[in-house]
């Protein structure tokens, strides 16, 4: 690959696709309502609260380089100079889109009298009753009214509501005003258990900032998160996984399929057991920063640090 400066790329890496659109490929940009916007070309793939998610092949990313790469097949090279040689000739007037939906003010869907529904969806996701329960039972989870779908709740440090997910049969959506830096956060101080946190955001394809995981325990149990955020396109940001000993098939597909991921921090100082990373990082994006122990051997693949990743030892 031809070289390209660094300062070249980050540069490149800021622009965000509704900015890019709005102002190099306006006759691409589709207004669906309010700040949702779909392109021309694709009306599947829809840009709101600042990333885009192409539904219709299930990738996503946050970028105006992730989307020249993924959906026009540019090379890396290509798309950098595309982005960098546009905004030299003509600086963009960056959107102020994400500004107005933080202004919006938050409201929480209607609660239903009864969860079976909502139950009854999530079980056939995989996601297990014990886990349901506790969420609904600490209010972080709950089914909405008249509509009758899951709202995962994130609150504040005091407790407080201030985001709002909502799932159900082919439907995918935030209530107005969602904060997200509060994303939905079921993770419980300890234990990390056996099959704890098993697809539990699996293909949940709006989450870009995981919640961190509960590092009191120096041990992850057999089959604690396999598949938990397999499919999640437009996550960017892996938890941190500070765990001294892993335990068999802990974090099997964990990542698999996450198309965006591009940040990924370890403790652990050994892959072993063998089986209990496998295929975590298959799918991933194909350059990122994989922070890890110096201790721990440097095997790259995708049951190991992500190919093509810049490794840092802490």
């Amino acid at each position: 690959m031809p070289y390209i400066d660094p300062d070249v790329i980050a540069e490149a890496k800021k622009m965000d696709l509704l900015t890019y659109l709005q102002n190099y490929e306006p006759h691409e940009l589709v207004q669906i309502s309010g700040s949702v916007y779909c392109t021309r070309t694709h009306d599947s793939l829809k840009i709101s609260n600042g990333k885009w998610c192409w539904h219709s092949h299930g990738i996503g990313g946050r970028s105006a380089l992730d989307y020249l790469i993924k959906v026009n097949g540019m090379s890396f090279t290509d798309a950098a100079e595309r982005i960098t040689g546009r905004t030299a000739a003509a600086p963009p007037v960056f959107s102020s889109e994400p500004r107005q939906q933080e202004q919006k003010s938050f409201k929480l869907p209607a609660l239903s009298r009864s969860s079976t529904q909502m139950i009854n969806y999530l079980t056939k996701r995989g996601i297990d009753m014990e886990i349901l329960r506790f969420c609904i039972d600490t209010g972080r989870l709950y089914e909405s009214y008249p509509h009758h779908k899951a709202v995962f709740v994130g609150m504040d440090e005091k407790g407080i509501p201030r985001y709002a997910a909502l799932r159900g049969a082919g439907f995918m959506g935030e209530a107005t005003g969602s904060d997200k830096r509060y994303v939905f956060n079921n993770l419980k101080a300890d234990p990390v258990s056996g099959y704890a946190y098993q697809n539990m955001f699996q293909n949940c394809t709006s989450l870009v900032n995981a919640p961190q995981f509960p590092g009191a325990a120096a041990t992850v149990a057999a089959n604690a998160a396999p598949s938990m955020y397999a499919g999640c396109t437009a996550l960017v940001y892996a938890p941190n996984l500070p765990y001294a000993t892993l335990g068999s098939s802990c974090f099997q597909l964990m990542f698999d399929g996450c198309t965006s991921l591009a940040y990924l921090t370890v403790g652990f100082p050994a892959w072993t057991p063998i089986n209990a990373t496998t295929n975590r990082v298959r799918n991933v994006a194909s350059a990122g920063t994989f922070t890890d122990p110096a201790a721990l051997p440097e095997t790259v693949g995708n049951n190991n640090q992500p190919t093509g990743w810049t490794r840092v030892n802490v």
